[in-house]
């Protein structure tokens, strides 16, 4: 195992830290490969948005008059973050994900509202991919559309799972299965959210709160969660989860370039 490779897997292991993403982000630029200097920035650039409180990063318009922000204040560190990475996004963009798989975004631009929140989506934050939003689907892959084949028996295109490639890769913190929303009722004036099997040869795709079996090896069928929000972030732990323990395909089409080096 190479250093690069070494200090890969701990940023990985330790996603709160910025530590191991800025040795990793050294160990980029002293490889010295073509756009290594750039993602090394990146990574620093993000990691040091990420740091600046709401405040700082609100970056208020530089106007007339005595109210205006002067250069030092503290909102011109986010200001210049944000300059920084839109000078940054166009090179390094394609060393997160393969372009068919769809939007990937900086996390500046998403906060701002200058992203499509449409599905699929992914989101970069200090340095490596922090959030992921697509259909269970695209996720963990399913049976596609129904063909015929030569021999006059149906079968079906198969939608390979993007997620396992990413988790793999990145320090992923929230994974979004949209359109997914767990079963809601009030039993003695207490909200009770949670997550349900298909019934005997239905699909999760039959209703909202329905989910894969296989994802029940991660997540307590019998569950109650107090809150809308408790119920997903329950659901995006055991997808992270569910991804992590898959063997990774030999083939590239899983939707990630292995690792952001």
């Amino acid at each position: 195992m190479t250093d690069l490779e070494r200090l890969h897997r701990e940023a990985i292991a330790r996603p709160a830290e910025d530590l191991p993403r800025l040795l990793y982000a050294d160990a980029v630029e002293e490889r010295d490969r073509p756009g290594d200097a750039e993602l090394a920035a990146f990574v620093r650039v993000q990691c040091k948005y990420a740091r600046l409180g709401n405040y700082e990063r609100a970056c208020p318009f530089v106007g007339q008059g005595p109210q205006r922000w002067e250069v030092g204040n503290c909102s011109c560190q986010g200001r210049e973050c944000v300059r920084r990475e839109r000078e940054l996004w166009p090179i390094v963009r394609d060393r997160f994900l393969d372009k068919g798989w769809g939007p990937v975004v900086c996390e500046s631009a998403f906060a701002r509202g200058q992203a499509t929140t449409t599905a699929p989506l992914a989101i970069v934050r200090r340095g490596f991919i922090a959030e992921v939003r697509a259909p269970l689907a695209t996720l963990v892959g399913d049976r596609g559309e129904e063909y015929e084949t030569p021999d006059g028996e149906a079968s079906w295109r198969i939608l390979p799972a993007v997620l396992p490639a990413i988790a793999k890769s990145h320090p992923l913190e929230w994974a979004e299965a949209v359109g997914k929303r767990p079963q809601h009722q009030v039993i003695v004036a207490e909200n009770q959210f949670w997550w349900d099997w298909p019934p005997p040869g239905g699909s999760a795709d039959f209703a909202p709160h329905y989910l894969p079996p296989m994802l029940f090896e991660y997540l307590n069928a019998d569950e109650w969660y107090p809150t809308e929000h408790a119920a997903l972030a329950a659901l995006s732990r055991a997808l992270i989860a569910w991804a992590r323990a898959q063997p990774l395909s030999s083939s590239p089409a899983q939707g990630c370039e292995v690792a952001v080096g």
